[in-house]
């Protein structure tokens, strides 16, 4: 009785969840990841990559958040890469201009 309580807490920063849990998943050039920008993500979710069409995922479609050192969470695997497509077009036979095809040796 008659004692003064007071409690204090801490704000994490932005992206980062108060649990140690991971900040948002990095974001990648021509695609995207299903995870909401901001909402924090716990130990165990799972965000999954795709590419913008014309491009091609190169790395891992799914990343989890796991723990790191100090209990801090961090993403399983480094974020993929949307790399674009190549496409090769052969002239048609008709249009070359020689009977022989000469390969170097």
């Amino acid at each position: 009785l008659g004692e003064a309580l007071s409690r204090s807490c801490r704000v994490p920063p932005a992206g980062r969840r108060p649990d140690g849990g991971c900040e948002d998943p990095p974001t990648i050039d021509n695609g995207m990841h299903n995870g909401t920008k901001g909402a924090g993500f716990v130990h165990g979710s799972v965000v999954a990559y795709k590419c913008k069409d014309g491009f091609t995922l190169a790395g891992a479609a799914f990343l989890q958040c796991t723990v790191g050192d100090q209990s801090r969470g961090v993403w399983s695997k480094p974020a993929p890469e949307c790399r674009g497509e190549l496409s090769c077009v052969c002239p048609a036979a008709s249009s070359l201009s020689s009977k022989y095809l000469f390969f170097p040796s």
